[in-house]
């Protein structure tokens, strides 16, 4: 088959090392930019040209030897570090070898004549068995039309890595750990590696979690086929990933659905099926009926955006799922809004839920407000101002609403128990228009336009949601002005 560039080399040349790892040889080449070099005492002529990546992260290859012989490693230079050495080494007028090494010195990928046969050797970063390994990986025959056909060599016949595989799953235990070695196996160790990673994902005894790890991001089409024999629930998650929009992928999805609401499915798998799910599936919609009544079908309801039985919904914010429902509650539900809040007073989720029901610009019920007036004057934990922050946020929201005077009654009672600037900034935004010099006048420099980070910085936030000029406030702040000049509320008429 010819190749222009084999996807194999690409995945393997990408791959980094991470810890340091054992250096094997099993070709023959020059494996170090001075060993090239000495090829000169033996009546070679070497050169060595230093490369730059081109400013596009491309390998500019431009008139230079290394056109000559057609290399897989053109077509991915962007793989390459910033800089490295080329060699060309010639006899006489014949190109015998054309390499490319590191600048300290490491070869990264050779073709060479050997016995008038061209030979290709890379380097395998096998990372899982701790080795870097050097191999003549493929033979190069030129065709009459002048292009290169790479026909791959056996690697057993240089080593047995896929023995050094198959021991290291024999004491390796955890799922990730394995299916990383056998991904690696079959990008490094081509057709060898692949027909092990084949026969690991057929084999019914290797762990579901295992498989589901190796196929997440490798929907390889003969992975693909081997991990569908009689895969389990983590196994379907990631084949589910796999499949093109359409039937197949439909029912896969529907699976998933079902999973997801059944009770006996663990929080391990729960995590990996959330992002699938929370996502615009329309078409799951009517697997809820079908799901067991109880939390589990309120978590996928919450997932696919659609609404809960409410006693379901209070279930499973006091079951051990509870957690997981706090981002998909809807502001747009009233016995969410209540859970939102209830949630944020026990000192749960606050600044999420806060950023949720102010990202949608939520206007509370009196009751609510009044809560979250409880809230502001004695706020849970020790980063506390961004929580007032967002509480004020809503409390300008509600006093936008036609009903503010009535609707935002029972949290001003609940502020006005209690004194001070920052009670002050909160009435104010609530509507109570009275309290504008106090808050001016405890107002301090220096002042900023963004989220208040300290507690001073309450007050002149409060001022532009009412609708004060931040220049203004500075003016004041700074003593070169009396008072600001506010107009209405940022988006109200004049």
């Amino acid at each position: 088959m010819r190749q222009a560039i084999a996807l194999v080399l690409v995945l393997a040349m990408s791959s980094c090392c991470c810890r340091p790892m054992k250096n094997e040889s099993y070709a023959q080449v020059p494996l170090t930019l001075s060993e090239a070099k000495n090829l000169e005492k033996d009546g070679f002529t070497v050169t060595v040209e230093r490369q730059t990546q081109s400013a596009s992260g491309g390998f500019a290859c431009g008139h230079s030897a290394l056109c000559v012989i057609v290399l897989p490693i053109v077509l991915y230079g962007a793989l390459f570090p910033k800089q490295w050495d080329q060699v060309v080494v010639r006899k006489a007028d014949e190109v015998t070898m054309v390499a490319e090494y590191e600048t300290g010195g490491a070869l990264i990928h050779a073709q060479h004549l050997v016995d008038g046969q061209m030979l290709e050797t890379r380097k395998l970063e096998l990372r899982s068995l701790g080795k870097k390994v050097y191999v003549d990986s493929a033979k190069l025959v030129p065709l009459p039309d002048g292009g290169t056909e790479r026909v791959v060599l056996p690697l057993i016949s240089q080593h047995d890595f896929i023995a050094e595989e198959r021991a290291l799953l024999a004491k390796e235990k955890d799922p990730a750990r394995r299916a990383a070695a056998i991904i690696e196996a079959s990008v490094q160790l081509e057709d060898e590696g692949l027909a092990f990673a084949i026969e690991r994902l057929r084999d019914p005894k290797e762990d579901d979690q295992t498989k589901g790890h190796a196929i997440d991001d490798n929907c390889n089409e003969p992975l693909v086929a081997a991990a569908e024999v009689a895969p389990g629930p983590w196994t379907r998650r990631a084949l589910a990933k796999c499949y093109e929009p359409g039937p197949k992928a439909d029912a896969a999805y529907r699976e998933l659905a079902q999973l997801a609401c059944a009770p006996s499915t663990d929080a391990k798998l729960l995590d990996a099926l959330e992002p699938m799910l929370s996502k615009d599936h329309p078409e799951l919609v009517n697997e809820l009926p079908k799901c067991p009544a109880g939390p589990r079908r309120a978590l996928l309801a919450l997932w696919l955006g659609q609404p809960a039985d409410v006693n379901e919904v209070e279930q499973l914010l006091t079951s051990a799922d509870g957690e997981r429902a706090h981002r998909h509650l809807m502001t747009r539900e009233p016995s969410h809004r209540a859970a939102m809040v209830k949630l944020v007073r026990d000192g749960r989720s606050t600044q999420l839920l806060l950023s949720r029901l102010t990202s949608d610009k939520t206007v509370l019920e009196p009751e609510l407000l009044a809560s979250l007036a409880e809230v502001y004057v004695k706020p849970k934990g020790f980063f506390s101002t961004h929580p007032r922050a967002q509480i004020l946020r809503l409390f300008d929201n509600a006093a936008r609403a036609p009903d503010s005077k009535t609707r935002t009654k029972l949290a001003r009672e609940v502020l006005a128990k209690n004194d001070g600037v920052v009670i002050d900034a909160a009435l104010l935004t609530l509507g109570e228009t009275q309290r504008f010099a106090a808050v001016v006048k405890g107002m301090k420099a220096p002042v900023t336009s963004g989220t208040p980070a300290i507690e001073r910085d309450l007050m002149p936030f409060a001022l532009q949601l009412v609708g004060c000029p931040v220049n203004e406030l500075v003016e004041v702040a700074d003593g070169k002005k009396s008072t600001p000049t506010c107009g209405p509320r940022p988006g109200e008429q004049p």
